[in-house]
């Protein structure tokens, strides 16, 4: 993603592309982490000092920055108001429960369709 949040530029992407045709050569490891990759914190792994971050809450953070909940708040409140946000399955699902359930205090059951990500 860009700066903004929002997708990455064809320039970005482009960049990243061209970067890619020089990799010579990767390793892959046979250890399995000792750590849990969904609880926040600094880790160590082999040679490497891993960060597992909270993105979700991040996200949710950054929200609570550009937007103003409180009027948002009050037309999901209304009665003659609905909605429903499909993630389909997909990574967006924790994110759209964070927003609309906990910081919205809407109904995630009835709001959030196929909120739980899938492998794909």
């Amino acid at each position: 993603n860009g700066s903004n949040g929002g997708p990455a530029t064809s320039l970005v992407t482009d960049k990243i592309f061209e970067l890619s045709k020089e990799i010579k050569k990767y390793k892959i490891t046979k250890e399995i982490p000792e750590f849990n990759t969904k609880t926040p914190g600094c880790y160590k792994f082999g040679g490497m000092d891993i960060e597992v971050v909270d993105a979700v809450g991040k996200y949710a953070a950054k929200m609570m920055k550009i937007f103003d909940f409180e009027p948002i708040k009050k037309l999901v409140g209304r009665k003659d108001f609905s909605m429903v946000y499909d993630s389909m399955h997909g990574v967006a699902g924790p994110f759209a429960r964070k927003v609309f359930g906990d910081i919205l205090g809407m109904d995630v059951k009835e709001v959030c369709m196929n909120s739980i990500p899938k492998e794909d």
